[in-house]
């Protein structure tokens, strides 16, 4: 190195060499290579804007030429304006990678879901700025090519495991399809994480005008279960993991009512009490007219 050392930004000797990889490691205790957390950092000198001002320069191009054209950007610095238009200020791709979401599947895999967070798969789904358009995917190039299986490989590994639950997994894509046909949640700018509980292995949040429930615990299932919600009103389940048509316990009743009760909880004005079965997921939906009650999407 410049500095006459073999290391300066990375760690020295063998540490400072990845060995899979054949790149340098940094060495974050050094305050060139430490990040703050500052924005002044990204559009400080320490940022090659040469090279910003040709990605946006590109954008410009192709969006100038082929309006129709989606540019994706792959960025692990977490670069501000990176999805934001050129005329904006921004450096104008269409769409950023959420490569952390790729190895946050394959670690589920590979962990017992005894051993899973709670908060770090709610904050590796959600770890993107507000309105910024991200192409969340199941695998990349790290799985797919090097290093590591694919997820089709993991799961055929398994597949004589008793446990397993292939069978329904075609009905229920089907049925999540339904749903989002049903509420359109998907698009809703409604969106709140209430809970993320890492003693109950519990993940409660809205979306639109759908409450989902995620029970992780691989033993403990819960009676009246506090749920906060947003909407007052009656709410019905429409989509349960536990459906005997994709390979469930049907321990859920598809005809029960849940009604809102007024007072905070989880940052909730209301809230309702719910059966959440051990290793369950369940979406309910606030019934807004009762000329017209929701039905489950499959059962």
């Amino acid at each position: 190195m410049f500095d006459g050392t073999d290391s300066h930004y990375f760690h020295s000797g063998s540490r400072g060499h990845h060995w899979m990889w054949d790149s340098r490691l940094f060495n974050y205790g050094r305050w060139e290579v430490a990040f703050t957390g500052n924005y002044n950092e990204y559009f400080g000198y320490a940022t090659d804007v040469d090279a910003v001002v040709y990605l946006m320069l590109v954008n410009d191009m192709i969006h100038g030429l082929f309006p129709e054209a989606v540019t994706i950007g792959e960025d692990v610095s977490g670069m501000p304006a990176f999805c934001i238009p050129v005329e904006d200020g921004g450096v104008g791709f269409d769409y950023r990678l959420h490569m952390a979401i790729a190895d946050k599947w394959i670690e589920i895999l590979q962990k017992r879901d005894e051993d899973w967070k709670m908060g770090d798969i709610v904050h590796t789904l959600t770890n993107r700025r507000w309105l910024e358009k991200c192409v969340a995917y199941a695998e990349s190039h790290d799985q797919a090519l090097v290093g590591d299986k694919t997820i089709a490989f993991w799961l055929m590994d398994k597949g004589d495991a008793d446990y397993l639950r292939y069978h329904g997994m075609q009905e229920f894509d089907k049925a999540m399809q339904h749903l989002e046909e049903a509420y359109g949640f998907m698009t809703s700018e409604h969106q709140y994480i209430s809970r993320k509980d890492e003693g109950d292995r519990i993940i409660v949040f809205e979306r639109g005008n759908l409450v989902f429930v995620f029970n992780f615990h691989w033993n403990n299932s819960y009676s009246d279960y506090r749920v906060g919600c947003f909407k007052p009103g009656k709410y019905k389940i429409v989509l349960d993991s536990d459906d005997a048509s994709f390979g469930g316990f049907s321990r859920l009743s598809h005809s029960a009512e849940y009604f809102s009760f007024e007072g905070r909880y989880d940052n909730r004005p209301r809230s309702f009490m719910v059966y959440a079965p051990s290793r369950t997921a369940v979406v309910y939906a606030l019934v807004e007219d009762e000329k017209d009650e929701v039905e489950p999407v499959a059962s």
